[in-house]
């Protein structure tokens, strides 16, 4: 008799643990998607930070003389912030990781220059807000990696929706920036562009081209 109450109050325990293991799990199942829908709020939340640093640098090159807000040709198009790039940042920046994760595996090819060209490259970089806090050599990486070409009046430098694989530095004359048809304003010598699609591997969030009796030339970072 006791040992028939032992074993039920034994069977009756294990059953009780038994169900506080499939209570686990599943509080853990809960747990691990909650913990996935975080991490994909954290990227989107990541990459509207990414857009709105690069609408701030946006509306400082308006103040400065690099970017110039076009006036436009039909109806009125203000320069507005929903242009232009993405990241993966460190400390407000580029850091030295993601760079080599963009990098990786890949032969870079070098190109002669002048020092006058590599100083505008330079400081196109270093004046942008997504690329100025990367290392000094990582800096030089993308300089020596640079080449020049000359932009046809009406060709596309970057079209909105595409994916994008070079980094630009506008070197001589203006660059027309528009997105959805409409025009945000003109880029123009030392500014550099191109950086968010390329870092976020992400698709281009505006077009860029070259301006209507102009020829361009434009220093691109290539991957070949």
């Amino acid at each position: 008799m006791d040992s028939q109450h032992a074993a039920s109050r034994l069977k009756l325990e294990c059953q009780r643990q038994a169900d506080r293991l499939r209570d686990a799990q599943a509080s853990n199942e809960e747990l691990r998607q909650l913990v996935e829908i975080q991490r994909t709020e954290i990227s989107v939340l990541r990459l509207e930070i990414a857009r709105l640093r690069s609408a701030l640098d946006l509306a400082r090159r308006c103040r400065g003389s690099a970017w110039r807000p076009r006036r436009a040709r039909a109806p009125a198009a203000k320069a507005g912030p929903g242009t232009n790039p993405r990241e993966r940042l460190k400390r407000q920046g580029v850091s030295g990781e993601s760079l080599d994760s963009q990098l990786g595996g890949i032969e870079l090819t070098q190109h002669e220059k002048d020092d006058k060209s590599k100083a505008l490259i330079r400081d196109a970089i270093n004046n942008n807000q997504l690329l100025q806090r990367m290392e000094p050599e990582q800096v030089e990486q993308l300089v020596a990696c640079m080449y020049s070409r000359t932009v046809p009046p009406g060709c596309h430098v970057i079209r909105q929706g595409e994916a994008g694989q070079h980094l630009y530095v506008c070197s001589e004359g203006e660059l027309e920036v528009t997105q959805e048809n409409r025009s945000l304003g003109s880029v123009r010598r030392g500014v550099a562009f191109g950086e968010l699609a390329l870092l976020y591997n992400c698709t281009r969030t505006a077009s860029v081209r070259g301006e209507q009796g102009r020829l361009m030339l434009e220093q691109g970072f290539s991957e070949s």
